[in-house]
């Protein structure tokens, strides 16, 4: 038996009762609890695909792919110390932050409890394989020179943290 929930969206406390109870039975579930997305545009990267991006996966599909259509209205200048930064906001409006290093950008994306899906645009593979590797993003889906946006038709698709746990497609799945 297979309880198809992959499509739905649960908050945090359902998509523990639910993974406990599939897991009594010793059954597996892929559980898509939240998203917050960020994109990190260093130095020297490709400026316009950066943006088309951004905007893409912000407003293309209101950053969701199972969400309805929103415009984006809002861009906000914000602290990464604040605390809305921390919760997954369904509306128009797109958050930008300034960082000094890739540590610092890093640190300000694994601060959040989402894990979903993020990007990071740059043309140097040092800043690459570090962002992918074990001491770069802690999200499940991570992209280089790419929008977050779920897109990705093939790959491996799921979250970590209050995000939910498993893969879908791909060779994690």
């Amino acid at each position: 038996m297979t309880l198809g929930i992959s499509a739905l969206h649960f908050k945090l406390h359902v998509g523990l009762m639910v993974q406990q109870t599939v897991s009594q039975r010793f059954g597996k579930c892929f559980l898509d609890l939240s998203g917050n997305n960020a994109t990190i545009v260093m130095d020297g990267a490709d400026i316009v695909l950066a943006v088309h991006s951004i905007l893409f996966a912000a407003v293309g599909s209101a950053g969701q792919r199972c969400t309805i259509f929103r415009r984006l209205s809002t861009m906000v200048e914000i602290s990464p110390d604040t605390s809305i930064v921390k919760e997954e906001l369904f509306g128009p409006v797109l958050y930008v932050m300034k960082f000094q290093s890739l540590e610092e950008a890093i640190e300000m994306n694994n601060s959040v409890p989402q894990g979903l899906s993020n990007s990071i645009f740059s043309h140097r593979p040092e800043v690459i394989f570090k962002w992918i590797g074990p001491c770069g993003s802690d999200c499940g889906t991570v992209n280089v020179n790419i929008p977050t946006n779920g897109a990705e038709i093939g790959g491996a698709f799921g979250g970590e943290k209050e995000t939910g746990g498993g893969r879908e497609a791909g060779s994690g799945s």
